[in-house]
């Protein structure tokens, strides 16, 4: 599996991808800060498509919203687009509602990421 975790703290990245790696053996994980890079990165061509996209909602500069939305516009035909989750510790109804009924979003994992939910969502 080759995973982008997209989230500004380090702290979230850190325990996502640890969580990542005791489910999936062998995971190799980019993580970015910002979302402009991750969707410089993900849009880029010659480079490996992920399997999956754990992207904060809430992030400064560009949101995870904007960066889902980005990703699939700018997304070639024929790249296989992996999987989207939204992470967050969000309380804020309109955020979970959005993030449940978006059509690119394949779940949305609450924060602090246990590696029981994340099983749940990736399965």
């Amino acid at each position: 599996m080759h995973a982008a975790i997209v989230d500004d703290f380090l702290e979230d990245r850190f325990f996502l991808k640890h969580a990542l790696s005791i489910l999936e053996k062998g995971v190799t994980v980019e993580e970015f800060a910002y979302a402009e890079e991750a969707l410089k990165r993900v849009l880029d061509e010659a480079a490996p498509a992920f399997d999956v996209l754990f992207v904060d909602i809430n992030m400064m500069r560009m949101d995870g919203f904007a960066f889902v939305n980005a990703y699939v516009d700018g997304m070639q035909p024929d790249r296989p687009p992996g999987r989207i989750f939204l992470v967050s510790g969000t309380f804020d109804q309109r955020d979970i509602e959005r993030a449940e009924t978006h059509p690119h979003v394949a779940a949305l994992v609450s924060k602090p990421v246990s590696v029981d939910a994340l099983r749940e969502a990736i399965s």
